[in-house]
């Protein structure tokens, strides 16, 4: 997925909803065996920490 600008993420979106997917095991990883081939792939990042890092920005006007 390309970076999207505020504006457009509405319109990006509606896209990305109506586009066929481009793997057959569609809904197979929801339960506890994967398909072949699969794994599972987990990836921490810091985002910060105190209480900044959990306020939302300001609304804009």
């Amino acid at each position: 997925m390309r970076l999207v600008v505020a504006r457009s993420l509405e319109r990006e979106s509606a896209h990305y909803r109506r586009a066929d997917l481009t793997y057959p095991e569609h809904g197979a990883t929801a339960g506890c065996n994967l398909p072949a081939g699969y794994r599972h792939l987990r990836r921490r990042v810091l985002l910060g920490h105190g209480e900044l890092v959990l306020t939302p920005p300001p609304r804009s006007s």
